[in-house]
């Protein structure tokens, strides 16, 4: 009985250091990750990515980035890409500020800004930019074929009750 006891002491003491070192590995890893797109050797600045892009988070970038070589470094989904089913549309959104007030400086269509060449604004240290994603489904044949399958269940579920 003693030795199982100092199997269950041993066991235990070995529990705890394995937690407590497993909580310290936790601990050591960086709890965000900064994406590195810029040149060695140019200025840089620091600038937070968020919304539908496939890597958000804080971006080193170059201080003369353009806008157009970030996007496509951010991998932003659903552009050039057409689905007969649903209708996308992205939006670009940059705030600057401080910390305290942050404004609204630039907001468009991405597809509009790429056909119209509306000119966006330069990029500076800690702006937001901030991409979203709107899906509509669009209005045709399947949506009509499904609804009048749903309604034609619907009549005959009444008129199954009905001879009940």
């Amino acid at each position: 009985m003693i030795a199982s006891s100092r199997v269950l002491i041993k066991s235990s003491w070995l529990g705890v250091v394995l937690l407590a070192f497993t909580s310290t590995l936790a601990l050591a890893q960086p709890e965000e990750r900064i994406v590195d797109f810029s040149r060695p050797g140019r200025p840089t600045m620091m600038i937070y990515l968020w919304g539908a892009v496939s890597s958000p988070g804080i971006w080193k970038v170059e201080t003369d980035v353009d806008f157009l070589e970030l996007l496509t470094a951010a991998q932003v989904p659903n552009i050039g890409q057409s689905n007969s089913q649903t209708k996308e549309k992205v939006f670009i959104h940059v705030y600057r500020g401080t910390v305290s007030r942050r404004n609204e400086i630039y907001s468009a269509d991405v597809k509009k800004m790429l056909s119209e060449g509306t000119a966006y604004p330069a990029l500076q240290e800690g702006d937001i930019v901030y991409l979203e994603t709107e899906s509509k489904q669009r209005f045709g044949l399947s949506t009509i074929l499904s609804g009048i399958g749903a309604a034609s269940a619907l009549v005959l579920l009444i008129i199954r009750i009905g001879n009940i």
